[in-house]
């Protein structure tokens, strides 16, 4: 079973045919069969099918494994190029996040005689104390 697809070897993109699930396992092989490479950026195809887009680039000498595995970086999610040239794939109606919805201002009312009125005049109600 192949485990990716090469979309784009001299800019090392691999598609990944996998769900969610299965694609960190599927990652962890391809990684240990290829050991030089490290992976950049990751990116899901889209919403409507499943799989990842990985863009790998080629361990530089000072990067050398330790233990039994390969060097596994943290991935930071990405979009990937896409021919709209943006970076970015569009963004379909579906996708679009839910306008916050806005929650009604009352207005305070405003007593207008204690604007209006030198501050000299302006009483403070106190509270009284009940014993």
């Amino acid at each position: 079973m192949q485990t990716c697809y090469v979309v784009d070897y001299g800019e090392g993109v691999y598609f990944f045919p996998y769900e969610h699930q299965n694609f960190g396992n599927a990652l962890a092989s391809f990684l240990r069969q290829n050991p030089s490479l490290q992976v950049s950026s990751i990116a899901p195809s889209s919403s409507d099918s499943y799989g990842y887009f990985v863009i790998c680039r080629m361990k530089t000498v000072s990067e050398s494994d330790s233990g039994p595995f390969p060097y596994l970086p943290t991935c930071e999610m990405s979009s990937y190029p896409t021919s709209q040239g943006n970076g970015s794939p569009p963004i379909l109606p579906s996708e679009r996040p839910a306008p916050p919805i806005a929650k009604p201002v009352v207005p305070t009312p405003v007593d207008e005689s204690v604007i209006s009125a030198p501050v000299s005049q302006v009483v403070i109600p106190s509270k009284t104390i009940e014993e």
